[in-house]
């Protein structure tokens, strides 16, 4: 369903009575911002542009250039009260919803956490989770479900991570929870993206 449209710049928010499954941005800019939010329950997804473009379209084969897909919930979640706000980074950016028709259960959260220079964070229970940056210097140590320990210290490690299904991003997919934990070290701030299921 067509929400609305935006010119450049312009920011727009709509309130609807339930939750869809996908909001899809279509755009040749990322948004500048994305923000869904359950009223009385908290933010569903929270992304500026960066964000947008790293977590757009998680797990698509068929990837479409203008298309910023993003799931909100496990399938169509009635009784809601939902906040759709976004401001466009281009002319001409349209803004639907969808749900596949199956009814959900759970919403799918993403949401940005900012690590500070020189500290340490730890990541868990994740579905998907996206860094901004990977600066020489920087670490990444991935725990394993079965216990074994991988230190990643080069951006180009971690993206031949994801290499499958998305080209040249900072991402690790953790769909099938083979990661039990990241822990990450950054020599400057740096935005962490998360994706994870709120039950």
């Amino acid at each position: 369903m067509k929400l609305f449209s935006l010119a450049a710049g312009a920011n727009n928010t709509i309130q609807l009575n339930y939750c869809p499954e996908t909001l899809l941005i279509v755009s040749t800019v990322a948004p500048t911002k994305v923000q869904v939010r359950a009223l009385g329950e908290g933010v569903v997804l929270d992304l500026d542009a960066t964000g947008a473009g790293l977590m757009r379209n998680i797990r698509d084969n068929k990837e479409v250039a203008k298309n910023y897909k993003f799931r909100l919930a496990d399938g169509l979640l009635v009784g809601k009260n939902i906040e759709i706000e976004v401001t466009a980074g281009a002319a001409a950016t349209v803004v639907y919803c969808y749900s596949t028709g199956e009814k959900g259960e759970n919403y799918v959260v993403t949401e940005r956490n900012t690590v500070l220079a020189n500290t340490s964070q730890l990541f868990k229970k994740f579905f998907t989770l996206a860094l901004s940056a990977f600066a020489a210097g920087d670490m990444l140590t991935v725990e394993y479900a079965d216990g074994t320990t991988q230190l990643l210290n080069d951006a180009d490690e971690i993206k031949a991570l994801c290499a499958e299904t998305h080209s040249d991003i900072l991402l690790l997919d953790n769909l099938e929870q083979d990661i039990r934990s990241v822990t990450h070290v950054p020599t400057a701030n740096t935005t962490v993206y998360i994706q994870r299921l709120k039950v």
